[in-house]
């Protein structure tokens, strides 16, 4: 975890390592407020279901496989004030991007906004690829002319980094989003605490909905349509059967994404289990039986994307073989664990 400091010439806003890693939109707001007095109650109500785009060909390029939560930039957090500002509306401004950081940052703001990794030497895109993404910016030093990031080095390992003044500058003078959420600039202000309680009747009610597949994107229907061309809960297992038959067809490209997500989901599982029972909300023994068989799933969970990793080396068939057997067995240990589950509650 790293502490605020601030000494006129240098400051850093306090960040912590996130509980996921897959993505940026998940860690970076994880890192601000997950050691905050609160959260617990608030991510322990909310991160149980997931969704995936059922036609991979069509969504490939975009974070097709990933926890459903809503949006961070439409709703309100309860852990954190976010605003935003058009970048449109930024460069009539003719300001200077680091100027603009650290004026934000003596606010106590963290910023959060869409940059060309082209431009940034600590990421694999280095000079080798022009690719927007997005990134966080929690602090500055003067001294040696460098802004605090959170953001993947080139071992794709997240954390925090320190990067050039130059460098953030052209990386966000060159980036040029295409997606109405990569063209605004994001201003994240921490709360010291949260009003936020848990809900146990939210809890069971995203369990039952990623027992049976349910589409839980319809409890949002007041600020958008449903989300019809996605797959949840359970029936992601299929379509995670449906992307090795496209890449053993070589129909898709290799991508480790939707692995190492439905890996921290089964890490994610197993501490929403233990903060139900820690709750009081499910007997002792009800939930080590179940706690012991979750763990099971995420020891295989994580050996498929062991798995996967080692197939981008030896590129043998036998690994997909595996992997596919591997998924099924998982999706009905987990039915069946689900269904303990929703029968135990006290």
């Amino acid at each position: 975890m790293t502490m605020t400091v601030n000494n006129h010439t240098k400051k850093t806003l306090e960040t912590s390592s996130p509980f996921l890693t897959c993505y940026m939109h998940h860690s970076c707001l994880l890192s601000i407020t997950q050691h905050k007095e609160g959260f617990h109650d608030w991510f322990h109500s909310n991160y149980f279901q997931l969704r995936c785009q059922r036609d991979l060909l069509k969504y490939k390029f975009t974070d097709y496989f990933n926890f459903y939560n809503y949006d961070f930039a439409i709703y309100p957090w309860p852990n954190a004030n976010v605003e935003k500002l058009s970048r449109a509306a930024f460069d009539k401004q003719n300001l200077d991007i680091i100027d603009f950081i650290v004026s934000m940052v003596d606010l106590d703001y963290y910023l959060y906004f869409f940059v060309d990794e082209y431009y940034l030497p600590i990421h694999s895109n280095h000079n080798q690829q022009h690719f927007t993404h997005d990134i966080l910016i929690h602090g500055y030093d003067f001294e040696n002319e460098t802004i605090d990031v959170c953001t993947f080095n080139q071992e794709q390992l997240f954390g925090n980094y320190q990067v050039s003044f130059d460098s953030i500058r052209t990386s966000f003078v060159e980036a040029h989003p295409r997606a109405d959420y990569d063209k605004y600039l994001y201003f994240i202000s921490s709360k010291a605490n949260s009003d936020y309680k848990y809900d146990i009747a939210n809890v069971k009610a995203l369990i039952d909905d990623y027992l049976h597949s349910r589409d839980t994107s319809v409890r949002n229907s007041m600020h958008k349509n449903p989300e019809v061309q996605m797959a949840f809960g359970l029936d992601v297992y299929d379509v995670l059967l449906d992307y090795c038959s496209l890449f053993r067809e070589d129909k898709i490209f290799y991508d480790i994404r939707p692995f190492h997500v439905l890996w921290e989901h089964k890490k994610c599982m197993i501490a929403n289990i233990q903060y139900i029972e820690q709750q009081g909300y499910l007997d002792p023994e009800n939930a080590a039986e179940i706690l012991n068989r979750y763990r099971i799933i995420e020891q295989k969970c994580q050996s498929i994307r062991v798995r996967f990793l080692k197939y981008e080396i030896t590129k043998s068939d036998k690994l997909l073989t595996k992997i596919e057997g591997l998924l099924k067995e998982v999706h009905n240990e987990e039915k069946e664990i689900l269904e303990h589950l929703v029968q135990a509650y006290k």
